[in-house]
């Protein structure tokens, strides 16, 4: 291990020492070569005790015996499997330079016991190396607390990042796992994080900072039981997707970005996160697949807010979703209609989302916009506090998702203009088939027969996502074949059927309990390729026949 003085500032990221640290073994023993260096004081008994500003460049085991003040650099660490123990002292700067610096390929590298403060950059940590951070406060620092090059490990244990210039903790790409750990009064975000990056947060704290935890929405991240509380923006945010070649500071080649969309096989999960009283929406999600369970997003801007067009999944489910401002699920209007699956949430009421396709009237929950798909929604509130205080805390009970399923008062969705007359035996058409009721065909009954329809429509004045089922007379053949109309079907010819994204059974009778008015049809419809069976719909009520709720064991999803 080497003492010097201060080299030139290399703590921005474009910058990369070039020190020559001189040592050398001399009998088992340590000899310093270092301009002005003060020598270190070693402990036969223990761990080399770190007197000055340092270079570390052997393994071993290190520790502070009393606080330092430096000027410029704190410790710089160039070897791997290295324990830096600062039994409880404080390492302070003079607002430039690293308090700690890993650098490049240093592996294994542990940090505890000691406060960092009042450097440029609390940690920094370069290309290709790893950190664990454990019982250590990072606090008023310049800029980041913590930041990372590519293809680095960082984990953080038991740890407190506060009050610092920029990030808590920015992460380029590379491993980051957080356990413990509390990120207050950060000027920018909690965390920070590229696409390329895996992150996984436990048992943890993001309060107060200036911007959200952003969390890769991809395979093998995820957050779990942490409090996201009263940030400047969101709280929880997906972490944007950079499709152009990278180059980090200090990498020993250039990186490729990814060039398609994050992959949507397995999501990126949220689970039982309490995330409250944001600026922004309590979750932000832009792209990838995320899947949030048993979470409380409670008095943020909206609870949920979808900005994404293609590249995502989303899956809400289990949560408390109440008392935001705007709003429990705002879906921005994009070309893509594909739906916001958020079926057996509470949304504020056991009444329900406000929507227009809400079957009860006066619905009291937290509106929610088109492309959310909320029905059936719990009617009872889960102990959705999300954090280690509420061990006992319990999801809604499977019998609770019932919200909107009543029978007497029905589901909202659209016939066909075709299928409604039929129906009704308004159309003199396959006279004695239509008996007032109809059956939704299971998909597996359906023979395309070149077909890709019916799939999703656009319905409504504002152009709705809604799902087109083949639906048939109880006399009516199976399988079905595509297309519905002309030629021989059948004794009775099947139609068409959209509803809004609700548990439809393909073994139970259907009927139409009301009309909707006053515009009840809709001319011009875009059918997706399948105008040649739905031009205009007609908006219902519909209910199961003879049945107390839809059975969901026989649903169609």
């Amino acid at each position: 291990m080497s003492n010097e003085v201060n080299p030139p500032d290399d703590s921005s990221q474009d910058g990369h020492s070039r020190r020559a640290v001189l040592q050398k073994s001399v009998g088992g023993g340590l000899a310093f070569a270092s301009i002005g260096a003060v020598p270190m004081r070693t402990n036969d008994d223990g761990p080399q005790l770190i007197a000055e500003s340092t270079t570390i460049d052997e393994p071993g085991m290190y520790a502070l015996d009393d606080d330092r003040s430096t000027e410029g650099a704190g410790i710089e660490i160039t070897a791997s499997n290295v324990v830096v123990d600062g039994r409880g002292h404080r390492l302070d700067g003079d607002g430039s330079r690293a308090g700690i610096s890993i650098r490049e390929g240093a592996r294994d590298v542990t940090v505890k016991n000691l406060s960092v403060r009042e450097f440029r950059r609390g940690v920094d940590v370069r290309w290709g190396s790893s950190l664990t951070l454990s019982s250590v406060t990072i606090e008023g620092n310049a800029a980041d607390g913590v930041r990372s090059d590519g293809e680095t490990a960082v984990a953080c244990e038991g740890s407190t990042i506060r009050q610092n210039g920029g990030c808590g903790l920015d992460v380029y790409d590379g491993h980051v796992s957080v356990r413990d750990c509390e990120f207050r009064e950060n000027a920018e975000r909690a965390l920070g994080s590229d696409a390329r990056a895996t992150v996984v947060v436990e048992d943890s704290v993001a309060a107060e900072n200036g911007g959200a935890v952003l969390l890769p929405a991809t395979a093998g991240s995820g957050i779990e039981r942490t409090l996201i509380e009263a940030n400047d923006g969101p709280g929880l945010k997906t972490a944007p997707i950079d499709r152009a070649p990278i180059e980090a500071t200090g990498s020993p080649g250039l990186g490729t970005a990814p060039v398609d969309a994050p992959p949507l096989d397995e999501p990126a999960l949220v689970r039982h996160c309490d995330i409250r009283n944001n600026a922004g929406p309590g979750i932000e999600h832009t792209n990838g697949f995320l899947d949030v369970r048993g979470c409380a997003l409670v008095g943020n801007e909206v609870g949920y807010g979808l900005q994404a067009e293609d590249g995502f999944e989303a899956v809400l489910r289990r949560n408390v979703i109440e008392d935001n401002e705007g709003g429990g699920a705002v879906a921005d209007p994009t070309p893509s209609p594909k739906p916001i699956d958020a079926t057996c949430n509470w949304w504020g009421d056991e009444t329900g989302p406000r929507h227009r396709d809400n079957p009860l009237e006066g619905p009291g929950g937290q509106s929610v916009t088109d492309r959310v798909a909320f029905l059936p929604w719990s009617t009872d509130r889960p102990d959705n506090s999300g954090r280690t205080e509420a061990p006992d805390r319990t999801e809604a009970p499977d019998g609770s998702c019932a919200g909107g399923l009543e029978p007497d008062r029905g589901l909202v969705g659209y016939l066909a203009k075709k299928s409604y007359r039929r129906i009704t035996g308004a159309d003199p058409a396959d006279e004695g088939c239509w008996d007032g009721t109809f059956y939704v065909t299971d998909p597996s009954d359906v023979d395309r027969n070149g077909f890709d329809g019916p799939g999703a429509f656009l319905v409504g004045e504002d152009e709705r996502s809604a799902d087109g089922h083949v639906i048939r007379a109880e006399a009516d053949a199976v399988p079905v074949t595509l297309p519905t109309w002309g030629g021989d079907r059948g004794e009775c010819e099947s139609v068409l059927f959209v509803e809004l994204n609700q548990p439809l059974s393909a073994d139970r009778a259907y009927r139409i309990a009301a009309v909707h008015d006053p515009s009840p049809h809709q001319a011009n419809v875009d059918t997706g390729g399948f105008a040649g069976t739905v031009d205009a719909v007609v908006r219902v009520t519909f209910e199961p026949v003879g049945s107390n709720a839809v059975d969901a064991a026989a649903s169609l999803r």
